[in-house]
């Protein structure tokens, strides 16, 4: 079976419908790459290719000549799989596959598809929702940009005194006001390669000077996760630092925010490093700590937090068949349900390395609140162990003494890949999350937390 590499998403099960799309309205290539199931199309934007379409990659039998007249009938199309483009250049796209037949190649034909379905206008501001569990609206939805959004983060990185936020695309970072009422960028950023794909974006206002920015990459070329630290000067982000480390925030137990690293390894027993607290210098520049973390209930960068419970200490972490595990001194619950499936994912070292997205923590006098993410494919398993989402739940999980249980949830209408408490850290004024949905379009939006 043929592995889904970085950032797969958008593709949901679409033989039928890429079967009833007319010969003739259909346009035609060749797979010219394929890269750990990112498949590499001659088709691009100038061919008609948009994100979020359709296509097929079949082969070509001999020629069929009728043996009563001689005549050339064509020749047959044997399918090999369905796919959908995740995104679209000049004169190439990407896209993802789903239910190969066999596995694909370069040299096979391919054939755009249908188009994706227009997204609704999403207001502004939505009513304010009822206090019942289920069904908790968001507070403001932004308008739809026209990218998949893998992460964001909010920070004053201009230095005006705003909050703004970086939403970051397959290989792009675009900063917006916060939270954005339109499309319009404030600047623009590419990670180089072009394999290469974002999966994080943390936010370091550490500093009394503007906030910086840490977007972490897949480096396709060099074959390694990279880090770059970006600020933001005269309207357009500069690259101030390289790391050659994956890097994310995470909150320790006694709610303090910082940050980690860890690096992958070439060794199939032991596909990645130890985990490393991140420190910048005098000079401003980071750099991993002589000491690594003491050993957490997860090895892997992005899947723990640490919170107190019961004013105890404890670290909550994703196991391996998707569960939320805490782990108390006097204790330990796991959920029934499964939670941290992604579209942003890799595959390194025969393993589907997952970028889960984070789980903000809320503590206050009544206790502590988990806020985590469901993504859902109506596809069911096989979709999922893809990475195929085309939806989410939202939920708050609050403790209780002894176990989590939920407070309020919402339903999305596309998959989660990044969520996170904004605003003072003692009182935190919003849960914002990026939605994006099977059409190649995302949205953030904003609870009341």
């Amino acid at each position: 079976m043929l592995l889904l590499a970085l950032l797969l998403g958008l593709c949901p099960p679409a033989r039928a419908s890429a079967a009833a799309v007319p010969a003739a309205a259909a346009s035609s290539g060749y797979v010219v790459r394929v890269d750990s199931g990112v498949v590499y199309l001659d088709l691009g934007s100038a061919s008609g290719a948009r994100i979020g379409q359709e296509f097929r990659v079949y082969t070509l039998g001999p020629t069929l000549i009728d043996p009563a007249t001689g005549r050339n009938l064509g020749r047959p199309k044997s399918f090999v799989a369905d796919g959908r483009i995740t995104d679209v250049e000049p004169l190439y796209s990407e896209g993802a596959l789903i239910s190969p037949s066999a596995p694909a190649a370069a040299g096979m034909r391919a054939e755009l598809g249908a188009l994706p379905a227009a997204e609704p206008a999403a207001p502004a501001k939505v009513p304010e929702a009822s206090a019942a569990p289920q069904g908790r609206k968001p507070r403001w939805r932004s308008p739809w940009f026209d990218f998949p959004a893998a992460a964001f983060a909010v920070g004053n990185f201009s230095g005006a005194g705003k909050p703004e936020v970086a939403l970051a695309s397959r290989k792009t970072v675009r900063l917006y006001p916060y939270p954005p009422e339109s499309t319009a960028t404030l600047a623009q950023f590419a990670v180089p390669g072009i394999g290469s794909r974002i999966v994080s974006l943390t936010a370091d206002a550490s500093s009394a000077a503007p906030a910086r920015l840490l977007a972490t990459f897949y480096d396709d070329g060099l074959g390694r996760m990279e880090t770059d630290v970006l600020t933001v000067s005269s309207g357009a982000w500069t690259l101030e630092q390289n790391i050659p480390w994956m890097v994310r925030a995470y909150r320790r137990a006694d709610g303090a925010r910082a940050l980690a690293a860890q690096q992958l390894l070439d060794d199939a027993t032991f596909p990645f490093s130890a985990i490393y607290p991140l420190e910048a210098g005098p000079d401003g520049r980071y750099a991993p700590g002589d000491k690594a973390l003491a050993k957490t209930g997860s090895d892997w960068l992005y899947g723990f937090a640490r919170v107190r419970l019961d004013s105890a200490p404890a670290e909550i972490f994703v196991t391996d068949s998707h569960r939320i595990k805490a782990v108390a001194p006097d204790g330990t619950w796991e959920s029934d349900e499964a939670y941290g499936r992604t579209p942003v994912r890799l595959s390194w070292q025969n393993k589907i390395l997952e970028f889960y997205p984070p789980m903000p923590v809320l503590e206050g006098r009544g206790g502590a609140s988990l806020f985590l993410v469901r993504n859902e494919s109506r596809f069911g398993a096989m979709a999922e162990a893809f990475g195929i989402f085309d939806g989410a739940e939202i939920v708050r999980e609050d403790w209780s003494g002894g176990a989590f249980s939920p407070a309020w949830t919402s339903k999305t209408p596309g998959f989660v890949t990044d969520l996170a408490l904004e605003g003072s850290a003692d009182a935190p004024t919003d849960l914002a999350a990026v939605v994006s949905t099977r059409a190649g379009k995302s949205s953030l939006w904003i609870y009341d937390p």
